[in-house]
């Protein structure tokens, strides 16, 4: 079984790490971000006003997954009934179940 979640805000964070927590080891869960880093959206107005916290707001995805693949990359297309998602460098990535968490821009 594969589970990928699409997208490493609050909700595709918190819903990897609740998978990794409850799914037995055999199944496999991939976390699609477009970064590196979680950023804690509700402190970026920390960031505008003084820049040099700008690190401080941010969280590494390596740090917060225990078991999940993280693959690096933008998401430009989803087609859930197909089970799969084209990712901007070209590649695609599959899934038994997903999750869309992309949230908002």
């Amino acid at each position: 079984m594969h589970i990928v979640v699409l997208g490493a805000g609050y909700a595709g964070v918190a819903l990897t790490r609740r998978l990794e927590s409850r799914l037995p080891p055999e199944a496999d869960i991939t976390l699609v971000n477009d970064g590196r880093d979680h950023v804690l959206v509700h402190e970026t107005h920390r960031a505008i006003r003084r820049p040099a916290v700008a690190d401080a707001i941010s969280v590494s995805l390596d740090d917060l997954l225990d078991r999940a693949e993280l693959i690096v990359d933008r998401v430009v297309d989803v087609d859930a009934e197909a089970g799969r998602a084209e990712l901007a460098d070209g590649d695609t990535v599959e899934w038994d179940y997903g999750a869309l968490c992309l949230g908002s821009e």
